[in-house]
């Protein structure tokens, strides 16, 4: 099963504590995503998922900290999820995600979780 998705969204930030200066401001984000489900026999699960995201806004910097979660410019994503089933009580998922935001060093994301169901 394969999924591509289109979003977008339209922000206005208005007088940031730290930057007055900077007034009420547009931050906007524009981006696809592609993913795909695999299943190997009954009991696994494998989810690729590929995104890229494109932010911009009406001035020429950010905040410090709108800067830290929204940055400008292209971001990819890529992620790698497994879901593998043990028995109808116990389930393992493992994730990994890599994110290349502009002006910072790439970061590497990796989380399991196991799950008992009663």
């Amino acid at each position: 099963k394969a999924e591509l998705g289109v979003f977008g969204e339209l922000g206005w930030i208005s007088e940031p504590l730290f930057y007055r200066e900077l007034g009420k401001f547009r931050l906007n984000a524009a981006g696809l995503w592609l993913t795909q489900s695999f299943t190997f026999g009954q009991r696994i699960k494998f989810q690729p998922r590929v995104e890229l995201t494109y932010r911009w806004a009406n001035v020429a910097y950010l905040p410090f900290d709108v800067e830290l979660t929204s940055p400008l410019g292209f971001t990819p994503k890529v992620q790698l999820k497994v879901d593998y089933l043990w028995s109808d009580v116990l389930s393992l998922s493992g994730e990994y995600i890599f994110c290349d935001q502009p002006n910072r060093i790439p970061q590497h994301t990796i989380s399991l979780i196991l799950r008992a169901n009663f």
